[in-house]
C-alpha cells in the first residue's frame, strides 16, 4: 500500500501481462517519488508479459530516470527475451527449505504432521505451501490415499470424467505416491518420504512388490501426467490408468 510502490501481475488467473499494465507502468516512471527516495515497481510473473509488452519495456529498462527500481519475477531468467535479460541484473533467490516451511506453518497455527508432508510437498514454495494448507489438501491427500488403497478401481473411476486441471492433480498425486514407494522399497528412510505420514502403508504396500514393478508403475504414471500436459486425450489416459491397478 505504499504510494511509491506499485505491482503489476498481482491476477495469478489472468493469462497475460499486457501492453496496456507497461503504459501505466511508463506513465508512473516519469513521476517523482511521493515519500521515499525512490519508486519500486514490480511485476509478479514477469514470464506473463506478452512479447508486445517486453518490447515495449526495453527503453525504460535501458534508460531508467533516476530514483526507480524496477523487479521482474520470474521463475527462470530465460522465461523473458534476451534483449530483456542484457538489460537486467539477475538476483537468484533460492528456495525455502523444508524446516523452514514446517516451522513457518507451524507458527501460523498448522498441525505438526500436516506442516511436515506440506513442507516436503511444497518443494520449496512457501506460498504454495500455505496455499495448500487453505486449501485443506493434506486431509484431502489423506482421503484420497485411503480410497485407493481400499479400491482402486473405483477411486480412478471417479476421475473418468474429470476436467483436465483436476485430472493432473490426480496424476501428480498418483506420481508422488509411486515415488514414495520406490523410497520405500529401496531403502528404510522415511526422511526421504513425501507421505512420511503415512509410512506405514507406503512400507506395507512397497514390500509386497518388486522394485522394477514400482519403477514400472513410476514411469507409466509419469508418462500419462507428461501426456496430460501435452493435450494428449484425458480420457484415453484415464482408461489407461486402472492398468496400473495390480501395482496398487
Amino acid at each position: 500500500i505504499h504510494p511509491d510502490v506499485k505491482w503489476y501481475g498481482l491476477d495469478e488467473e489472468a493469462n497475460s501481462i499486457k501492453i496496456s499494465d507497461v503504459r501505466d507502468f511508463r506513465n508512473w516512471l516519469a513521476l517523482k517519488p511521493f515519500e521515499a527516495k525512490v519508486k519500486v515497481f514490480v511485476f509478479a510473473g514477469a514470464e506473463r508479459l506478452t512479447g508486445e509488452a517486453q518490447n515495449a519495456l526495453l527503453k525504460s529498462l535501458e534508460e531508467p530516470p533516476p530514483g526507480n527500481v524496477i523487479l521482474l519475477l520470474v521463475p527462470q531468467a530465460e522465461n523473458l527475451f534476451d534483449t530483456i535479460r542484457s538489460r537486467a541484473v539477475e538476483i537468484k533467490v533460492p528456495p525455502f527449505r523444508p524446516e523452514e516451511i514446517r516451522n513457518i506453518l507451524i507458527q501460523e497455527g498448522a498441525a505438526e504432521g500436516e506442516a511436515e508432508f506440506l513442507s516436503r510437498w511444497a518443494q520449496g514454495e512457501l506460498a504454495l505451501a500455505r496455499r495448500a494448507r487453505e486449501e485443506k489438501w493434506f486431509q484431502t491427500k489423506n482421503e484420497w490415499l485411503d480410497r485407493l488403497t481400499e479400491n482402486p478401481v473405483s477411486f480412478l473411476d471417479e476421475f473418468a470424467g474429470a476436467a483436465r486441471e483436476e485430472a493432473a492433480r490426480v496424476f501428480s498425486f498418483l506420481v508422488e505416491w509411486a515415488r514414495d514407494l520406490l523410497v520405500c522399497r529401496a531403502c528404510a528412510d522415511s526422511s526421504a518420504l513425501i507421505h512420511a505420514d503415512r509410512v506405514e502403508l507406503a512400507e506395507r504396500i512397497a514390500s509386497a512388490h518388486a522394485f522394477d514393478s514400482l519403477l514400472e508403475l513410476f514411469e507409466r504414471l509419469e508418462e500419462l501426467r507428461k501426456s496430460l500436459g501435452d493435450y494428449a486425450n484425458q480420457k484415453l489416459a484415464s482408461s489407461l490408468s486402472p492398468v496400473l491397478v495390480e501395482y496398487l
